[in-house]
């Protein structure tokens, strides 16, 4: 329950009464409820994302990395190089994402290569 109450005065400021009220806000406790457990879930749901990306990630990386073992060709080594290190970019900004706390403050200074 919630309680509000508020004194009724007079023209000289004497206290002749009081107004009391009360709100039921059961509906309210139970949506807040609901909508904390709705976010637990949803982190649930993004860790596990993240941790698929994570996983993507390191497979792109790895099949790269042994497919340029076969090329003997240097303009194409090259560009695998470059691919590389476009992959290498998107490990450390997602991991910056990943480790952050706040999303609307993240140094990307060292993890973007021009």
């Amino acid at each position: 329950m919630h309680f509000t109450a508020m004194a009724i005065k007079d023209f000289k400021g004497d206290v002749i009464g009081a107004v009391q009220s009360f709100e039921d806000v059961t509906k309210e406790i139970k949506l807040q409820k609901q909508l904390l457990e709705t976010l637990e879930e949803k982190e649930v749901l993004l860790k596990e994302i993240q941790h698929r990306i994570k996983s993507d990630l390191q497979i792109i990386r790895a099949m790269i990395h042994f497919q340029s073992y076969y090329i003997d060709h240097d303009p194409s080594l090259e560009l695998f190089k470059e691919i590389q290190n476009h992959v290498n970019s998107m490990t450390r900004i997602h991991d910056k994402l990943y480790r952050s706390k706040d999303l609307t403050n993240i140094n990307m200074e060292n993890s973007l290569k021009v």
